[in-house]
């Protein structure tokens, strides 16, 4: 008999592992999803736009686009995206603040869209350094104020690149619907798949959590911050905004504006109401330098 239990134990030992290792395999790349096809151009939305392409310092060739406004532009805006698809499906939640009158680069990781290479962490932050030095030279030659947005995993990358990095000329930041940990909000998503509830623990201790925001929290620079979070985001439920939200109150003075809405996940400017927050949010912060010029 005791052999026989032996035996199912090892069986029951090998059937887990047999499904497990593909799982742990795609532990490492489970928040990528990228899509090479460009869907449209922004010429199609009728914004004017120029294709940039970045050289990262380990030599991998990123692709943007540049989105012009109809007039003078009032500011430069980064847009980081969130983990799936691509620049061309993204472009719908940010297009409206170049016919506001800003200028946006919209930067697709190592690859996405016309991007090269394989996007991972922490190789997406040598993407990221690009596109703020992009940013940065920018916003010199032609005199206007820089500004940060990202959503979804862009946002969870935006707030650990900038408390690492300091951006020269960099005015705000909007984050929409960051997330503190990469093993938490991993976790979670295990415990809502049958064959790997039962394993959510173990299997979230495979996720590299050293990038996560949170752990840098308290270096954040003192640049202002608005932060959206959603109580109806059922893919970054809202309690993960609100840990990060929480850590960076206790860990800096920086001016902090939280703005709880009811969309979808990164379907915040659906509504008209939050998008004149946010250009509320740009000219009040292009006031402050102005004023201080």
């Amino acid at each position: 008999m005791a052999f026989l239990k032996n035996i199912q134990r090892s069986c029951r030992w090998a059937l887990i592992l047999s499904l497990s290792v593909p799982l742990l395999t795609a532990c490492s790349g489970m928040f990528f999803y990228p899509q090479e096809r460009l869907r449209l151009t922004p010429d199609i939305l009728g914004i004017q736009y120029r294709d940039v392409y970045l050289t990262t310092r380990d030599g991998i060739r990123v692709h943007a686009w540049h989105l012009l406004p109809p007039a003078a532009p009032k500011g430069v805006i980064l847009v980081l995206h969130g983990n799936a698809e691509n620049i061309s499906t993204h472009i719908h939640s940010v297009a409206w603040l170049a016919e506001s009158g800003y200028e946006l680069l919209l930067l697709d990781y190592r690859g996405f869209g016309h991007s090269e290479g394989v996007a991972s962490l922490p190789d997406v932050f040598n993407d990221i350094a690009s596109a703020a030095d992009w940013l940065e030279s920018h916003s010199q030659s032609q005199n206007i104020p820089a500004f940060w947005l990202g959503q979804s995993i862009g946002a969870s990358l935006s707030s650990y690149y900038l408390a690492k990095h300091d951006v020269d000329g960099l005015k705000a930041v909007i984050l929409d619907t960051p997330f503190a940990s990469y093993r938490r909000i991993g976790r979670e998503k295990f415990s809502e798949f049958w064959l790997t509830w039962s394993f959510q623990y173990p299997l979230s201790w495979l996720i590299d959590d050293q990038y996560s925001p949170e752990r840098v929290a308290d270096k954040w620079p003192h640049l202002p911050l608005l932060i959206f979070s959603s109580e109806s985001d059922v893919i970054i439920p809202q309690r993960h905004t609100r840990d990060l939200i929480r850590q960076l109150r206790s860990a800096s003075d920086s001016t902090i504006e939280i703005v709880r809405t009811d969309t979808p996940h990164i379907g915040t400017y659906r509504d008209q109401s939050y998008r004149e927050t946010t250009l509320r949010f740009l000219q009040e912060n292009t006031a402050e330098r102005c004023s201080a010029c």
